[in-house]
């Protein structure tokens, strides 16, 4: 953070994370996390959930249903691959929550990935979103 205006930029992100998502976030101290990853690029707040994303896969938790949650495995490559493609284009992802958006997303980029299924899509045999 180089000024107050940063600062104050990033105790708003935190707090969002902490009102916005109770039943994912629950003290403060993982909100200036979640805000800290968000700021990386690491993390994105959504309507309802929060999307991170590390060097080997990414995930969706949703505050409300857990059921609509999802991750993915991916190599190092797509990791570089997806996080170039997101500077470029995080503001046209409008349903950034959805699986199928980023389904477009490795179809567009050309990566691979693993979708790992919850114990819930595993019993009803298929995969949410």
């Amino acid at each position: 953070m180089q000024s107050e205006a940063d600062r104050e930029r990033y105790e708003a992100l935190a707090e969002t994370y902490f009102s916005k998502y109770p039943n994912l976030i629950h003290d403060k101290n993982a909100a200036y996390i979640w805000a800290d990853l968000e700021i990386k690029g690491l993390a994105q707040h959504t309507k309802d959930g929060i999307v991170s994303m590390g060097f080997n896969g990414m995930s969706y938790n949703d505050n409300a249903d857990y059921k609509n949650n999802w991750s993915v495995l991916f190599s190092e490559n797509t990791y570089k691959a997806v996080f170039d493609w997101l500077q470029n284009n995080r503001g046209s992802i409008e349903e950034m929550q959805k699986f199928a958006t980023w389904q477009d997303v490795f179809n567009n980029i050309g990566s691979r990935y693993d979708r790992i299924w919850s114990d819930e899509e595993e019993k009803q045999g298929y995969l949410n979103n």
